[in-house]
């Protein structure tokens, strides 16, 4: 890596402007449910207008200042550009942040109001700010600009907060600190989108250089060329020192912006540990896998009925492609059922077996094709995805029905095991939501992710038709809950339906999680403490908008988490027939497919040469920047060449899975970068992809099979 040393820059202009936000939305009348502010609080907000009508500053300062202490991480929505004209997208923040936002207009509008808050917080603020500074502290920073982001010190602390996360990596998370700033240095955002520092004395022009620093650094040259655009607008004449060169800014940055083009590119990591490889859910393999005309190793998987997900195949005879491997190392593990029998593991070039009980004799494989665990006599299961996740010595596993069952009088749903995969996977806890202090109806919702000593799961709470989705966090070494919040609550997508498995995997980014509820909502979490970043209402469909003559088509989702990339956040959920983005740091709506065009979306499989690649029935490719659908294969719908699995992105290309081939295409658009992979001549169909170490491993129905360019060794006589 190029490395770059005090980048210090001073700028001959800048300048500040307030925002002006208006007033809460009154509760909303969508059927979906969230932890908003209730109506004594939006009363609270109405004195405050009144006290600022009178000026009477410091009493209007203190309710401000109350509300953000006792309700202030209750939701309000926010009236964006979009939702005034009409738009379906609705964003909510907390409270707090609400109120932030008001006091930052009253650098404008009323400053005596700013003043008075100031005297109250001021001097604990700039207390925190010191000790902050001097522990290099990034949560005391995050405090600061939560609580007292208007406070004297509220500027500072985003300044040194963005340094601390670009030292970390954290690209996403350091553009927006910095952003926040100036209303110049979002100008590509509606006026309101962003909570905007009022009137800093920092100069703007460094603080772009800072930007267009960050973006070049992340290896994104579009949204580097916009901002070296933006400090060229701003402040030109601004200069600094970068990489012990001395001058113009917008001279160093552009040189530095035509030397990376040659810097050597970044690497992915060579493993795939979580469903799509990485907790962004947005994993690229380092390059492209050719495969040789016959596995290195293949071992049988239970094949289990498509059940109600039969439009997810050609044909409901052939089996749903259920499992999805992950590999650390030289070890690939995968997970076939819902006991620890079903939790398997191999090495990666050999086949050969890890856990000693991993094989599974034919009779077993046959028998648990028609097993019917879990399921109401005479029914077919309720089948669902099997992914694990794993990290370290750990393998993160659900286990259990897929939806909670009655068994002699006591709900049985699925749980978390974690396991030592070192030592046969022995247990060394369990996350149980079917026993006390858990009352009725908890479930586990999908395999957790983990991160800095906790582990993350969503959970779900089932009333009747009523659904309500929290996230957890877990300390991975008892299992012990650290935190938990209230998400969303809706009723369930298809009431109708016999039991509602899920398997909603959660998100995480640079110490963000985001959680598509598949409930009408996406949900941004701080990952330490569950703090609600923002929540955005999406437009919901259900099952009943299927129905003939009702002019919808109900999407046919596979897994769907929010797939996280460069401070874009992709959702595809299961009760919404659009594609779209929301920026990651406010929610706010980037763009969405028209209605219906994306409808047959199954997976998420990643963003590359600029487009966000989707599966399903065809191959989509959708630009990133803007949500225009850019190409599709086949360009109609063809039933003899349907996708049949989940597919990966590797180097600059995208392995698609059919039933009988698996086709290589470039990431620009629908032009084949090779023949064909064809299966059928190998005795094998299409399944789920991953690419892990130049091994490519593919998962079908019924059999796990592992490739590389070389084939299998031969054997010795």
């Amino acid at each position: 890596m190029l490395a770059v040393a005090g980048f210090l820059v001073a700028a001959q202009a800048g300048v500040a402007a307030a925002q002006e936000p208006r007033g809460p939305r009154a509760p909303t009348s969508s059927s979906v449910k969230l932890d908003e502010a209730e109506n004594a609080a939006r009363a609270h907000l109405e004195r405050v207008q009144q006290y600022i009508a009178n000026a009477q500053w410091d009493e209007a300062a203190e309710v401000l200042h109350g509300l953000m202490d006792s309700d202030g991480g209750r939701l309000v929505a926010l009236p964006t550009e979009a939702a005034l004209r009409g738009d379906e997208f609705v964003r909510f923040v907390p409270l707090r942040d609400f109120c932030q936002w008001r006091l930052a207009s009253s650098a404008k509008d009323a400053p005596q109001l700013l003043e008075a808050y100031r005297k109250r917080v001021d001097p604990l603020a700039e207390a925190w700010l010191r000790t902050a500074i001097a522990e290099r502290d990034p949560q005391r920073l995050q405090e600061i600009a939560a609580r007292f982001f208007v406070s004297r010190s509220g500027d500072d602390a985003l300044l040194r907060l963005g340094e601390l996360d670009l030292e970390r990596g954290y690209f996403a998370r350091a553009r927006s600190a910095w952003q926040q700033l100036s209303p110049l240095l979002s100008d590509d955002q509606p006026r309101d989108a962003r909570l905007i520092y009022p009137d800093t004395d920092l100069d703007v022009g460094s603080l772009a250089a800072r930007l267009a620093l960050v973006s070049i650094l992340e290896r994104s040259s579009v949204q580097s060329q916009r901002e070296l655009d933006l400090l060229g607008r701003i402040a030109p004449e601004a200069t600094g020192t970068l990489g012990g060169r001395s001058g113009r800014c917008l001279e160093l940055l552009r040189d530095l912006l035509a030397a990376s083009q040659m810097w050597p590119p970044l690497v992915p990591a060579p493993d795939w540990t979580t469903f799509a490889g990485s907790g962004s859910r947005s994993q690229t393999a380092a390059a492209d896998v050719d495969i040789a005309l016959r596995p290195l190793w293949s071992v049988p998987l239970p094949r289990r009925p498509a059940s109600d997900h039969a439009a997810l195949t050609p044909d409901s005879t052939s089996g749903w492609p259920c499992y999805h491997p992950v590999v650390l190392g030289s070890s690939v593990f995968i997970q076939t059922g819902d006991t620890l029998d079903d939790v398997h593991a191999y090495e990666l070039r050999t086949g050969r077996r890890l856990w000693l009980d991993t094989a599974l004799p034919p009779e077993a494989v046959a028998a648990r094709a028609t097993d019917l665990r879990g399921a109401a006599s005479g029914e077919l299961p309720q089948t669902r995805q099997y992914t694990v996740t794993i990290q370290g010595d750990r393998l993160y596993v659900g286990l259990g029905p897929a939806a909670p069952v009655d068994r002699g009088g006591a709900a049985l749903g699925t749980y978390v095991a974690a396991l030592d995969w070192k030592a046969d996977k022995r247990r060394l806890f369990e996350i149980h939501t079917d026993e006390p202090p858990w009352t009725d109806g908890w479930t586990v919702d999908g395999v957790p992710v983990a991160d800095d000593g906790l582990l993350y799961v969503g959970l779900r709470q089932r009333d009747g038709v009523l659904i309500r989705a929290h996230v957890a966090a877990f300390d991975v070494k008892r299992g012990e809950m650290t935190w938990r919040r209230f998400v969303a609550g809706a009723e369930a997508f298809d009431p109708t339906a016999a039991s509602s498995a899920t398997a909603n995997l959660l998100s995480l980014d640079e110490g963000i999680l985001y959680y598509n509820t598949n409930l009408g909502a996406i949900a941004a979490l701080r990952a330490r403490d569950g703090q609600v970043r923002w929540v955005t209402r999406y437009p919901q469909i259900h099952a009943t908008d299927g129905d003939v003559g009702s002019g919808h088509a109900l999407p046919r989702r596979g897994l769907t988490p929010c797939l996280v990339h460069r401070g874009t956040v992709f959702a595809a959920p299961s009760d919404c027939d659009h594609v779209f983005a929301l920026d990651a740091a406010t929610g706010l709506l980037r763009w969405a497919t028209p209605a219906g065009m994306a409808g047959d979306v199954q997976f998420l499989l990643g963003v590359g040469e600029d487009h966000l690649i989707a599966s399903g029935r065809r191959l989509t490719w959708i630009a990133a920047d803007s949500g225009q659908i850019r190409a599709r294969f086949p360009a109609r719908v063809d039933e003899s060449l349907r996708g049949f699995g989940r597919g990966v992105l590797a180097g600059k290309h995208v392995y698609w899975p059919t039933r009988d081939g698996i086709y290589v295409f470039d990431q620009q658009g629908p032009q084949q970068a090779r023949q064909a992979i064809e299966l059928a001549p190998m005795g094998l169909v299409g399944g789920n992809l991953a690419i892990a170490h130049d091994v490519l491993l593919l998962a079908g129905p019924d059999r796990l099979s592992a490739f590389d360019a070389c084939g299998p060794l031969p054997v010795s006589p």
